[in-house]
């Protein structure tokens, strides 16, 4: 498990530990959710992308102009480098930084 992984694991119990000793029970709270997969090829990092951007569109009960961004998405660091104020970082990889654009869809 990576260090995103173990950060997620720790975070789920931290909260699970203060909503049982709120309603004073023990056990599980939350099933296991997270999944972590390396995304290896052109063509999967760029569904991975396409997926992420745009899963908002399945989850609004608004219709939507196709080239409309959510203003909450990091959808438009994609255009132009992030600042230092940004809440994202540079990609480190080739894939991510360039290598998805032009993969087949």
């Amino acid at each position: 498990m990576g260090d995103l992984g173990r950060g997620m694991q720790g975070l789920l119990i931290r909260l699970a530990l203060g909503l049982n000793r709120v309603v004073h029970r023990r056990g599980k709270v939350f099933a296991d959710r997270y999944h972590s997969h390396v995304l290896r090829s052109r063509r999967e990092t760029a569904r991975a992308v396409r997926y992420v951007l745009g899963n908002y569109r399945h989850h609004t009960f608004e219709t939507l102009p196709p080239r409309w961004d959510d203003p909450c998405s990091s959808a438009r660091y994609l255009r132009a480098e992030p600042t230092e104020a940004a809440p994202v970082v540079t990609p480190r990889t080739w894939l991510l930084r360039v290598g998805w654009r032009d993969a087949p869809p």
